[in-house]
Order: C-alpha cells, then sequence, then structure tokens
C-alpha cells in the first residue's frame, strides 16, 4: 500500500468514529465521500441525500441556502473563516438540523489524498445525544454512581419522571439527585446541563471495526 493510500485508510477510519454526519463534496456538489454516519443518513431519509450522486435537502427550503454556502466555501471566500457557514435543514416533516459547511485546506498534502474535493459539510441534529459512556464527565463534575445514571438517562432523552421510572426511583428522589447535579455542574436548568453534556461528550461512536475498515478501503480508490 502507497503512503497516500495508507493516509486516506486512516482519515477514513478517523471519520468513520465520528458521530457527526461528514460529506465531502468537489464541484457541482458531487459527493466523493461519506462516512458511516453520513451513509446512514442517506439510508435513513435525514435531512440531506444524494441525487444523482450530488449532495441535496430533503428540505426543499434549504436547497438554494445549501447550494450557496457550497460554492462560497468551495471558492474558499475569506469572510467564511475556519468556523464556516451554517445552514438550516429540516422542517415541520423532519426533525432539524444544521449543516456547517467548510472549505477544505488546499496544499500539497490535501491536492494529493483528495485532488477533487472542495468542501466539507458536517450534518449536526439539533438535538443529538452522544454515543459514548458519561463516566469521565461524571468523574470530571464529582457525580455519585445514582446522579451519574440519572444524568445518562436524561441525556439519552428522557423526561425526569421517565428516568425515575427506568431508575427505579421515586420523583422525589430523582428531583433531589437533580438538584445535587445542578450544584455540581453549575447550571440551574435541564436544558443547560444537556447542552454542557454534549459539549463535554467527544462526537464518536462505538461502531464494528468492519465498518472502518470497509468506508477506508472505499476512500483508498482512485476519485
Amino acid at each position: 500500500m502507497s503512503a497516500e493510500a495508507m493516509l486516506l485508510s486512516a482519515l477514513a477510519a478517523t471519520l468513520d468514529n465520528l458521530a457527526v454526519c461528514v460529506i465531502i463534496v468537489a464541484d457541482g456538489n458531487r459527493i466523493l465521500y461519506a462516512n458511516q454516519a453520513g451513509v446512514r443518513m442517506f439510508a435513513h431519509r435525514g435531512p440531506l441525500c444524494s441525487v444523482n450522486g450530488c449532495l441535496s435537502s430533503r428540505d426543499a427550503g434549504a436547497n438554494d441556502p445549501l447550494a450557496k454556502a457550497i460554492a462560497l466555501a468551495r471558492k474558499r471566500e475569506p469572510e467564511i473563516g475556519a468556523t464556516g457557514i451554517g445552514v438550516a435543514l429540516g422542517g415541520p416533516s423532519g426533525a432539524p438540523a444544521i449543516a456547517h459547511v467548510v472549505p477544505l485546506a488546499r496544499g500539497d498534502l490535501g491536492t494529493q489524498l483528495m485532488p477533487k474535493a472542495a468542501t466539507a459539510v458536517f450534518i449536526v441534529p439539533a438535538v443529538s445525544c452522544p454515543t459514548v459512556d458519561l463516566a469521565a464527565v461524571a468523574e470530571a463534575l464529582g457525580l455519585t454512581p445514582s446522579e451519574a445514571r440519572l444524568v445518562e438517562k436524561l441525556t439519552a432523552g428522557a423526561t425526569l419522571a421517565e428516568a425515575a421510572v427506568a431508575l427505579g426511583i421515586a420523583d422525589t428522589t430523582a428531583k433531589t439527585h437533580l438538584t445535587h447535579v445542578f450544584s455540581k455542574a453549575g447550571v440551574s436548568r435541564q436544558v443547560e446541563l444537556i447542552a454542557l453534556i454534549h459539549r463535554l461528550v467527544p462526537p464518536v461512536q462505538n461502531r464494528p471495526r468492519t465498518e472502518s475498515v470497509v468506508a477506508a478501503r472505499a476512500l483508498s480508490k482512485p476519485m
């Protein structure tokens, strides 16, 4: 395997570990690569789709802003900056999400690895759940095991009442745990707690290693 192919394999394996969808496109919004989260998004009718090999939004109202953002990023306009352009996706018929369109840096290495790549699109659901355990977060915040289990349920989308039932504890006990968690985390509302957890947890997912291997091989093929 050549050095370039090895780098592509490593890149694919890294991108496949992300829970965030990553789509790399060329001119004309042509899709060059999608990580495993992106492939699943396409397969499960997520906010973005592939139409004749080109990136498109299922929300008709987002197609024009998405195309304009990709065009600007492709030109690497200076006003875009490193953070890219955010495009709202989704609507009444689908869960909302944000597409972050980022220009790809140019250079010898980038040109060699993906010569036609121009833009990366990161798709982030408006409400997403961490896919890793919260042990490190619980330790950092000084949570007790009972408090950590409650936070895990809340972060996964359960209400306080639902979390109490799932954990087999009384509502009053759950409220007491949550009050203690608020104090330790320095927040006063559940939405602030969840936002804090999302910032602390890395956007990675646990998947069978074979998925990464397959994607790496696909990415290493000539474009």
